[in-house]
């Protein structure tokens, strides 16, 4: 359902997880949790085939929320 109201309205963006992954600006759709990619043009879906590159990091709290789940 989300996807839905996103795909319509457009993504809402959350503008308090947005970090730098070594090469652009990343964060997630608060509504349908999509990752979102900021473009030249805007904030735009992420995806994994051609955006796809080694030197991106993820997300700096993942490897803690990892770690902290394993425990």
């Amino acid at each position: 359902m989300m996807q839905a109201i996103c795909r319509i309205a457009g993504h809402r963006i959350d503008r308090g997880r947005v970090w730098h992954d070594r090469l652009d600006f990343r964060t997630t759709c608060r509504r349908c949790h999509t990752e979102l990619l900021r473009s030249s043009e805007g904030w735009r879906a992420f995806d994994p085939g051609s955006d796809g590159n080694e030197a991106r990091c993820e997300h700096p709290r993942a490897t803690t929320r990892a770690t902290t789940r394993a425990a």
